[in-house]
């Protein structure tokens, strides 16, 4: 009988161990598809905990599946493995020994708790009826690895029945966990538009087809998209974070470039925006006399945590951390996360780990020069985790609800 005091005492004995290990990946961080050395040290973390083991997948993906003793169902767990491009500037002893590289986003405190993970559940696979899958994924940052993990067989063989994921989250307390049911994130999609005019004298416009003046139309178009066209009670914003065009102050633009992002929490209406983008582009660039391009590059799809494993998570997390220690997020974000392609084809959830302590400056949001992380968040997530998966595998309420 595996109990929480028992998971507690295991993951009491290596957490110094873990944290250590955060900090070693905090200071060689690598860019995604380029995660050689990160992944070289977890498979050999992995190997030796005796689980099945296999790397280089999706470039430089690991996975390891710990197979029980009985028949059951699998319980994959995803960590992501990538840093950003982004220079250091905290003064801390193990701050990125790579310039303008670093883990600005928690992946690495996830990857050290993932390791946990399978360290103290590989300790009961004499008891567990089921498997579990770890799962190591590279390039999460360019909303590609996810996508690219599932093409190459990770939720196959055995087939993944449910995926639990995880972020760090400078917001919400350290050791606080935060889930929602249902959509918790958007989707995540990028565009570029290349709009073409004619180039002539500044002095004579009308001899010219002005691609500033078009370009300005658009952005105007597309930012009323979501007023306009979008149901309010469904979030989603257009946002332009680029352009380019003009090479003098006299010369009429023949050609400007546009890029920017569409965020949206229903897939019907992420279609619709992206179809009305479609429209507005081709209907005031020929009206004006000037030709266009659009990409679309679809990312990650909106983000749906399933509600009956979301709420096998939260008792989970409250048998171990208590009342007070789990939050209910009341809103959807619209930032992205491919996390989210995982469960479109497998029931899942995803939810939050604190990791904000004024004392330890670690408060600084995502993606900032100064982001840290308060590590004694790490023991913590790593129980939670452990007895989710326990519960998961024994819990009868997946198959009383279809799963």
């Amino acid at each position: 009988m595996i109990d929480v005091e028992d998971i507690k005492e295991k993951v009491h004995a290596i957490q110094e161990e873990l944290v250590a290990l955060r900090r070693h990946f905090h200071q060689h961080p690598e860019l995604g598809n380029k995660e050689v050395r990160t992944a070289a040290l977890l498979r050999d973390r992995l190997c030796e905990m005796n689980l099945e083991v296999e790397a280089g997948i999706a470039m430089t993906g690991v996975t390891a599946l710990l197979r029980g003793v009985g028949p059951g169902r699998t319980i994959g767990i995803r960590a992501d493995m990538d840093a950003l491009p982004i220079q250091d500037m905290k003064e801390t002893s193990y701050c990125s020994k790579v310039p303008g590289v670093m883990h600005a986003c928690g992946h690495d405190l996830h990857m050290a708790t993932l390791i946990g993970a399978a360290q103290v559940l590989s300790q009961y696979r004499d008891k567990l009826k089921g498997n579990v899958k770890f799962i190591f994924q590279p390039c999460e940052e360019r909303v590609l690895g996810a996508d690219r993990m599932i093409r190459a067989g990770v939720l196959e063989n055995p087939p993944v029945s449910v995926m639990l994921g995880f972020h760090s989250f400078p917001l919400l307390p350290t050791g606080v966990i935060g889930l929602k049911e249902g959509v918790m994130m958007a989707s995540a999609d990028l565009f570029s538009i290349h709009i073409y005019g004619k180039t002539g004298h500044a002095a004579k416009p009308h001899l010219a087809v002005d691609a500033i003046s078009i370009a300005a139309m658009v952005i105007h178009a597309l930012h009323l998209i979501v007023s306009s066209r979008i149901d309010p009670v469904h979030p989603a914003v257009v946002s332009i974070g680029m352009i380019r065009g003009g090479s003098a102050e006299n010369v009429i633009c023949d050609h400007v470039e546009l890029r920017g992002t569409i965020r949206a929490t229903f897939n019907k209406t992420r279609d619709l925006i992206m179809e009305q983008i479609e429209k507005k582009v081709r209907g005031i660039t020929e009206g004006m006399g000037g030709r266009y391009r659009l990409n679309i590059d679809r990312g990650s799809p909106p983000l749906n945590n399933h509600p009956v494993i979301t709420r096998i998570l939260e008792q989970s997390a409250v048998e171990i951390l208590g009342d007070d220690r789990v939050v209910s997020l009341q809103e959807p974000s619209l930032g992205g996360e491919d996390f989210s392609s995982y469960i479109e084809k497998v029931p899942g959830t995803y939810f939050r780990i604190g990791t904000g302590n004024p004392a330890k400056d670690t408060r600084h949001y995502l993606h900032s020069n100064l982001f840290d992380v308060d590590e004694a968040a790490i023991p913590e997530a790593v129980k939670v985790l452990c007895w989710a998966v326990i519960r998961l595998l024994q819990t009868h309420d997946l198959e009383e609800n279809g799963l």
